[in-house]
């Protein structure tokens, strides 16, 4: 793996990103519910404009959200690529992940 070029590694971590944004944000079916409860926990009437609202709004927005997923993602890679490649190892299967999700109703 440490022979692929740098374009193909920031495409992966780039995808893999995508993918765990769509979790994180409540995008995807599975953690909607979970994420439904702690907004409503953080921000419970909805109306408060002030903190509540900017953090119960920073967890749900995928341009948000990818930011800090982002940074915690490539994070390791940053650190260890260069000698350890199996840093690419959960990045490659979060984009396998989002490819197959992606393409999931292509031919049906």
């Amino acid at each position: 793996m440490s022979d692929a070029p740098s374009l193909v590694i920031l495409l992966v971590y780039a995808l893999a990103t995508a993918r765990l944004t769509a979790l994180a944000t409540g995008a995807d079916e599975i953690t909607a519910p979970a994420l439904l409860r702690l907004t409503s926990k953080i921000n419970p009437a909805k109306q408060d404009k002030g903190w509540r609202f900017l953090l119960s709004y920073g967890i749900t927005c995928m341009w948000c959200a990818s930011i800090y997923v982002g940074i915690l993602l490539m994070a390791p890679v940053a650190f260890w690529y260069p000698t350890e490649p199996w840093a690419l190892i959960p990045a490659m299967g979060l984009t396998f992940s989002w490819i197959s999700g992606a393409t999931s109703e292509w031919g049906r």
